[in-house]
């Protein structure tokens, strides 16, 4: 039996547990990653942040929020799930829905991180850019990924 996928537009209130479901899945997905806030400055940053300046999607297995996707302009800013909803189609769902929203779409993962590597070019995205870490406050190599409507991968 399939997990039941639904979507809903987070709000402020939401904050607490977007923070919660960045904060787990950074920690399973890169251990190797510092922390560089604590989770109050976590919490105030996609309180007063993020919510404030994109659009940000839950998206929920049986009804229960456990993944979310911002997106400013043609930005994915953030697209995380909890790690005991890796793996169901709700990240790819998630991807989608951005995908069919916008015609051209970037987003920055950690080089290091390749199973987000591999699940962004799964969907077509492919690396136009890769730098040592001097832009990001983790100072971790990354890749810029872009993706194009109807472009040939």
């Amino acid at each position: 039996m399939t997990a039941s996928i639904s979507f809903r537009v987070a709000t402020v209130a939401d904050a607490p547990l977007i923070a919660r479901i960045h904060s787990e899945a950074r920690t399973v997905a890169m251990p190797w990653l510092p922390v560089m806030h604590t989770p109050a400055e976590d919490l105030a940053f996609f309180r007063d942040e993020v919510l404030a300046a994109g659009m940000t999607e839950l998206g929920l297995l049986e009804s229960q929020p456990v993944g979310f996707c911002t997106r400013q302009a043609d930005w994915i800013d953030h697209l995380y799930l909890l790690p005991s909803a890796w793996r169901c189609g709700l990240g790819s769902a998630l991807l989608r829905r951005a995908q069919a929203a916008s015609p051209h779409l970037q987003l920055w993962t950690f080089q290091r991180n390749l199973v987000a590597r591999h699940f962004y070019e799964s969907h077509d995205c492919r690396a136009a850019e890769f730098t040592d870490g001097a832009r990001n406050e983790e100072s971790e190599p990354d890749v810029r990924y872009v993706w194009e409507r109807g472009a040939i991968a």
